[in-house]
């Protein structure tokens, strides 16, 4: 875990990711995760917009009204788009049988968290995620870089950043593709 100046000096002018449950978190209670926001803020991060965490975050709402004040309150965080690249869906399949190879969640961890976990991959450098599913971004490809404690109701919350580690994703592939052309 980095302290919060390095944490500064890995997300300065670099672009954020927020999983659904943050959005829904943070739309649930704004002043819960203000601070989050200022301090991303302070670090001149950008939040940054993916389709599929918009579907999670919009789709049980039929009610008009309701998902209209979802979609402001997206619009509200001025959400930039990044391009991905058509493979993505490529990714997020490797993604998951890296995950299943190590045994991690064997078939629990979501399709959308694989496309997730792709996209950050095409951006490596420059995209950080934050979440509160844990076990969904695993240490073995991941990097957990920081945890901002958030007191929520009657709990305290751990969203935390991480990024993919190309190092870690490579050497697991190796030896996943290494193991496969053995058994062959």
């Amino acid at each position: 875990m980095l302290p919060e100046k390095e944490l500064k000096q890995n997300l300065k002018n670099r672009k954020v990711l927020f999983d659904t449950n943050i959005l829904i978190k943070a739309f649930e209670y704004p002043y819960a995760f203000k601070d989050i926001l200022t301090k991303l803020n302070q670090f001149n991060c950008q939040l940054v917009d993916f389709e599929l965490i918009n579907f999670e975050f919009t789709r049980n709402f039929y009610d008009p009204q309701h998902l209209k004040l979802r979609e402001d309150f997206l619009n509200k965080l001025t959400l930039i788009k990044l391009n991905f690249k058509p493979s993505l869906i490529q990714e997020a399949i490797k993604i998951a049988r890296l995950y299943s190879f190590k045994k991690i969640q064997k078939g629990q961890i979501s399709f959308i968290d694989c496309c997730i976990a792709a996209y950050l991959k095409q951006y490596p450098e420059e995209l950080f995620l934050m979440t509160l599913n844990h076990s969904d971004f695993p240490v073995v490809i991941f990097d957990r870089l920081y945890i901002f404690p958030v007191d929520y109701r009657n709990e305290v919350l751990a969203p935390a950043i991480y990024r993919i580690n190309l190092k870690k994703f490579k050497q697991i592939e190796s030896i996943l593709n290494s193991t496969f052309n053995m058994a062959n």
